[in-house]
């Protein structure tokens, strides 16, 4: 498989959706309800423009429907989407070269077009602009690294990973990279972000460290066959982290943890709640631009 047909669309018409507010919550909100879109757009940036004043602008490679753009903006704020037409050009890849690399605990994120060397001492996550969650640009997925650097430093020592809804595998990718020596399990429900995956994994020549499946939960018999983990990590919504718990729980050895994201801050005690009820206690929680992530221990 070539890793640009994947990562790196063919040149062609783009659409960017562009949005104003001075609302700095707003912006966080804003970036998750376009992921949530049917058509989701493909890159997403965020800049201040002044002290007062943040833009967030949305990539498509379709005209986007304005409608859903429109009860987007009107739950954030009074401005409405800008929609235009960019010219033929590869935005999602000139999107990534605008944005640098993060350093987020051991782990230097970044794009192969960034053209900077990691430092040393840094875990190098090379993650393209894709359809699939999790190039490390949102507070969920930044969380869950600290989450995994966290237990690494605390020298917590799995010997069974699963990162459930993996999209392009980063967090199964961090893992592999703190415990080398371990089975590392990385599914999503939806076939494309595996296939982004499988390619990231091809692009950081770690092919052999991660297997892959598409999978709805812990519905597959890759689960069955790899079962209890050590650690779980499932950087999800609320409603699917709820629906979750109990298998969860039937996933998960005793004193192992699971790392729970993609939770407003103000919904991380449901998400507790819920988990706690099925054998786990709280061990830490992180809160990051209004997200909350919590690592959690199987009693």
């Amino acid at each position: 498989m070539e890793i640009g047909n994947i990562l790196n669309p063919k040149i062609m018409t783009t659409y960017t959706a562009t949005l104003r507010t001075s609302d700095r919550d707003a912006v966080t909100r804003t970036e998750m309800a376009l992921e949530e879109l049917r058509l989701p757009p493909v890159a997403i940036t965020s800049r201040v423009l002044d002290p007062y004043l943040w833009e967030v602008t949305a990539y498509f490679v379709a005209n986007p429907d304005p409608e859903p753009l429109n009860c987007i903006a009107m739950n954030v704020g009074r401005h409405p989407f800008v929609i235009e037409t960019l010219p033929d050009r590869n935005w999602v890849i000139e999107s990534q070269r605008m944005l640098p690399p993060l350093e987020i605990g051991r782990f230097w994120v970044h794009s192969s077009a960034s053209g900077q060397k990691t430092p040393g001492g840094l875990h190098p996550l090379c993650v393209e602009a894709s359809e699939a969650f999790g190039t490390g640009r949102h507070a969920t997925t930044q969380g869950c690294l600290m989450a995994i650097d966290h237990l690494a430093t605390c020298r917590f020592r799995p010997t069974g990973i699963c990162d459930l809804g993996c999209g392009t595998a980063i967090l199964a990718m961090a893992s592999a990279r703190c415990w080398p020596a371990q089975a590392v399990i990385a599914t999503d429900r939806d076939e494309r972000a595996i296939a982004t995956a499988r390619a990231t994994l091809e692009a950081n020549e770690m092919t052999d460290r991660v297997s892959l499946a598409v999978a709805d939960g812990f519905d597959h018999p890759i689960h069955r066959q790899n079962r209890p983990y050590d650690l779980i990590m499932a950087n999800l919504l609320l409603g699917a982290i709820l629906g979750l718990a109990k298998d969860l729980a039937a996933h998960c050895r005793a004193n192992g943890r699971i790392v729970l994201a993609g939770l407003l801050a103000d919904q991380a005690d449901q998400a507790r709640a819920a988990c706690q009820e099925t054998g786990f206690a709280l061990e830490r929680e992180c809160v990051l631009d209004g997200w909350s992530t919590l690592i959690m221990r199987k009693t």
